[in-house]
């Protein structure tokens, strides 16, 4: 540049001594109902060369139509910078810092004079500078500028992240007040002198296409900051790029070239790149094609290194081409999907049969392992230790549709749909029903159990003991057999016959109808005999006095509100020992049989009938007969 005073030389940089653009108001019209400039895909609005930074505040108006569909008129929004002709919008700071869009739905159906303004507003503190009418303005020194606020000239300062008052600059281009400045407040500035650019050593790389007719878009060969940045022509004619005023013959963006119309079919088409500005110390002039705060878009792919990052956030694919290593010593959730009401979460893909495995200290083989099993790839499988023995495998519907467990389970609760089968013998296992249980094998239920009684429709066999604590009454329709005794402490009701080798009852024995023995069980002498015995294994030690061993008949009627009784005895009576008077006394231990009835009737008590039995037969032990009287001399002749 010149030296202040003089005039410019050859050689010199013609941007100098320039009046900056006033940035305290700055506004850019659109034609909202074009899709062209509206993109409902991309959330985008596409004004080429437009002055607006991330971050910006602004605000929309429809221009007097109808609302870009997505977006209010009036209402302020927040510049997410996408490329030199385009940006995107957000509701907020924090999401135009976080990327986070307004969705915009619609072309407007009316209004072609749609505006975006940035201003004074008090709350936009960084502005970008131009001169004559939009001309990007290069600095690296905030001292190439002078910069007045209501006329008071303002302090610079070298660093833009740590200032007290005036202003810094960031990026070469944008300005950074320290207090922003309200709506009332005036602005003038000046450029000095502008940084002149370097360019790198390198050739100029040409683009050659051909037209078709109908395409418009062509690539590049390599990224470019702005439309001036290449040179092109059709047929060797030159042709003008797009600039903030006037849309001409072609704009680009990143590595795109855009015709404003196709160029014909055959028409040679030569794009010279003009080349870059060189590498420099100070901050980054372009990104992408892009400069200022700029953010990444779905068209930037980015190879690179090792990335340290603390949080990676992914809406679409992420292919890793080897292992995915997690290394989260110390933290409670190494790895978190969050999935949605479709199930979304982990897939994993292979030819063969894909799994997850689980290790500890590195070890080569996985201490447990999930994912497919089999050829057929319709199992799934849980498997743990060397050769990745199979715990359980959930077999899906095309192979049955059953979970199959190896080793050892234990759970508090295992819930499952319907059978319960034996691996390799499916007509073998448990089935469960609506409160009903049921036990089979060969297909054939042997345990029936539901909310009232256990049935089995086989035999029963029980080895050792059957003990019933709290069962009142056992009902069989066949044959009840107990090969050891039946020990029942309280009464037995057979309604039926009943075949009993020998039988021992300690207590009284009744019976409402008829006492039947067919065949005595008693055996005596090789006799079969009834017996009926007293004391202790039949007689005891001591005198049975008084006592009489036999059979008591007795009867009763009423009649006329009068119990009649009646009875008869056939009994066996002890001689001697007693004062009876019946037999001699040194019979002592041998016994009469006596016979007696009751021919009179009695009523009322129990010994009014006592009274009236009598004795009618006697036969003593040595073979005397008495009948009618109970004390005999001589035997019956």
């Amino acid at each position: 540049m010149p030296y202040l005073g003089n005039s410019h030389v050859v050689g010199d940089h013609i941007n100098n001594f320039k009046v900056l653009d006033d940035i305290s108001s700055y506004t850019e019209t659109f034609d909202g109902t074009a899709t062209s400039v509206v993109s409902v895909a991309d959330d985008t609005i596409r004004v080429p060369n437009h002055r607006f930074i991330q971050g910006q505040r602004v605000i929309y108006n429809n221009g007097g139509g109808s609302n870009i569909s997505g977006l209010t008129s009036g209402t302020p929004y927040y510049i997410i910078f996408n490329s030199n002709t385009s940006f995107k919008l957000a509701t907020s700071a924090a999401n135009a810092a976080n990327g986070v869009v307004v969705n915009i739905l619609g072309v407007a159906s009316s209004g072609t004079s749609h505006t975006i303004n940035a201003s004074f507003d008090g709350f936009n503190t960084r502005f970008k500078i131009t001169h004559s009418s939009g001309k990007r303005a290069r600095f690296i020194n905030p001292s190439q500028l002078t910069i007045a606020i209501n006329n008071v000239v303002q302090r610079p300062n070298l660093d833009h992240s740590n200032f007290n008052e005036g202003f810094a600059i960031q990026h070469k281009e944008i300005i950074v007040f320290k207090n922003a400045p309200s709506v009332n407040e005036v602005f003038w500035g000046n450029l000095i002198g502008e940084t002149i650019e370097t360019f790198d050593i390198s050739d100029l790389k040409v683009d050659n296409h051909t037209g078709d007719g109908s395409t418009q878009v062509f690539s590049l060969s390599r990224r470019v900051p702005n439309n001036e940045s290449v040179m092109v022509s059709l047929d060797g004619v030159l042709q003008h790029p797009t600039d903030s005023t006037t849309v001409r013959s072609y704009s680009t963006d990143g590595n795109l070239l855009t015709f404003v119309s196709a160029p014909a079919n055959g028409v040679e088409i030569q794009i010279r790149h003009l080349g870059f500005a060189g590498a420099a110390t100070g901050e980054v002039s372009g990104f992408y094609g892009r400069t200022g705060n700029v953010s990444l878009n779905s068209n930037d792919h980015i190879t690179t290194g090792d990335i340290a990052s603390r949080n990676i956030n992914v809406t679409g694919i992420t292919t890793i081409s080897q292992n995915l290593a997690l290394n989260a010593s110390g933290t409670t959730y190494p790895l978190v999907v969050h999935a949605d009401a479709d199930y979304k979460g982990i897939m994993v893909n292979g030819s063969y049969a894909p799994t997850i495995g689980f290790n500890i200290l590195d070890n080569a083989t996985p201490s447990w392992k999930l994912g497919i099993h089999g050829s057929s790839h319709h199992n799934f499988a849980i498997s743990s230790g060397t050769g990745n023995t199979n715990k359980l495998i959930i077999q899906g519907a095309s192979n049955g549709g059953k979970g199959l467990f190896y080793g050892d389970w234990f759970a508090t609760n295992l819930s499952m749909a319907s059978t319960l089968y034996h691996d390799g013998d499916t007509d073998t296992g448990l089935t469960f029903g609506t409160d009903t249980i049921n036990l089979h094998t060969g297909n054939v239920n042997r345990i029936v159990i539901n909310n009232t009684s256990v049935r089995i429709p086989g035999n029963l066999v029980v080895d050792g003991v059957l003990t019933y604590d709290d069962v009142k009454n056992v009902d069989s329709i066949g044959i009840v057999t107990a090969r050891n005794g039946i020990d029942c402490n309280g009464d037995i009701d057979v309604d039926g016959h009943s075949n009993l080798d020998n039988v021992s009852i300690a207590g009284v024995t009744s019976t409402s109808n008829n006492f039947n023995i067919t065949s005595p069980s008693a055996i005596v002498d090789n006799k079969n005999l009834l017996r009926i015995s007293g004391g202790t294994a039949g007689f005891s030690a001591d005198n049975d006095a008084n006592k009489r061993f036999g059979i008591q008949f007795d009867a009763c009627a009423y009649n006329g509100g009068i119990v009649e009784r009646t009875g008869a005895r056939i009994y066996l009576e002890k001689e001697g020992s007693w004062n009876y008077g019946h037999s001699p006394g040194y019979y002592s231990s041998w016994g009469a049989l006596v016979f007696q009835t009751s021919r009179a009737r009695s009523s009322g008590s129990e010994a009014s009938r006592e009274a009236k039995i009598q004795e009618r037969l006697r036969i003593t032990s040595t073979g005397n007969v008495g009948i009618g009287t109970s004390r005999l001399v001589q035997n019956l002749m």
